[in-house]
């Protein structure tokens, strides 16, 4: 939650920042070289159009493997982030628990995949450029031939060729510059979907229509055939869970950093829900009851 509401953010500023004047620059210079290449020759300008495609074809082929490379390392900076901030609140237990080096290789293996994705990220961001930039000098040559078979055939001269020749040459740069900001706007909106996936989650449910009101406790709290995953995980925090706790007995949980006994606790303010099964209060599916009364009972 940190990582998007930081990291996330953070994305997205730059690029607006830093990007948003420079693409509009690079945009109305396109637009005034592309004016003077059509006054200079419409033929030769219909050739270099024809060839666009050549070069927007790889940096669309690496736009959709940066989207995807950027969302995974922003979910794997994620963990990195909650390993650390799990680690520094808990630094006592896992000194008494001697539990160092199982911690120590725990932070190393999600550091390696950190490092891995961004490395991967990186490697598609900087060659993309470097792509275009190549497929544009194969374009020119390809002009070099076009041009001087129209010279040779007399329709066009040579100082006109030249004109043309240079005139593309500086409309390269504002192309290949506008080719990295594709690249940085890319990870962005992999950025800005992470965070929506944050705005767009449901609200939690206080209305108090049809609902029951939570007495004071009298006999248990149960928790029956319980399984819970967090939102966008895969993977079962809780599987099948059967406890019951008498009023008045108290217990200990005991496991693993991150095994789930501060997850189990959450669901029974219904900071969330299950995935599948219930938790009873006196035999009340905790669902049933006024969310706002559940959790003035949970903490009395």
């Amino acid at each position: 939650m940190m990582s998007r509401i930081i990291n996330d953010v953070e994305v997205i500023a730059a690029v607006i920042s830093s990007n948003f004047r420079d693409a509009t620059i690079n945009f109305f210079y396109v637009i005034t070289h592309l004016m003077v290449l059509l006054y200079l020759n419409t033929e030769l300008l219909l050739i270099a159009c024809l060839t666009v495609p050549v070069i927007i074809l790889p940096v669309t082929l690496f736009t959709r493997k940066i989207t995807k490379s950027t969302a995974r390392s922003q979910e794997k900076m994620a963990d990195l982030n909650a390993n650390i901030q799990e680690m520094i609140s808990g630094i006592k237990v896992i000194r008494v628990f001697n539990s160092e080096k199982y911690e120590q290789e725990k932070f190393g293996k999600i550091n390696q995949n950190v490092y891995r994705r961004n490395f991967k990220g990186q490697f598609y961001l900087q060659i993309a450029p470097s792509l275009v930039e190549l497929t544009s000098s194969v374009v020119v040559l390809g002009f070099f031939a076009a041009g001087a078979s129209l010279i040779y055939n007399g329709r066009f001269t040579q100082g006109e060729f030249m004109a043309f020749l240079l005139t593309l040459l500086f409309l390269l740069r504002p192309l290949t510059q506008l080719s990295q900001m594709v690249g940085k706007v890319t990870q962005s909106i992999a950025s800005g979907k992470r965070i929506f996936e944050i705005i767009d989650l449901e609200t939690e449910d206080h209305s108090e229509e049809s609902k029951i009101t939570a007495s004071p406790l009298s006999q248990n709290i149960e928790f029956k055939n319980l399984f819970f995953s967090y939102p966008g995980t895969g993977s079962a925090v809780l599987k099948d869970i059967n406890l019951k706790v008498k009023k008045g007995e108290t217990i200990a949980l005991i496991g693993a950093s991150g095994c789930g006994k501060s997850t189990l606790m959450d669901l029974i303010p219904r900071f969330f829900d299950p995935t599948s099964g219930s938790i009873e209060f006196d035999g009340i599916d905790i669902r049933d009851l006024s969310l706002g009364d559940l959790r003035k009972k949970s903490v009395s």
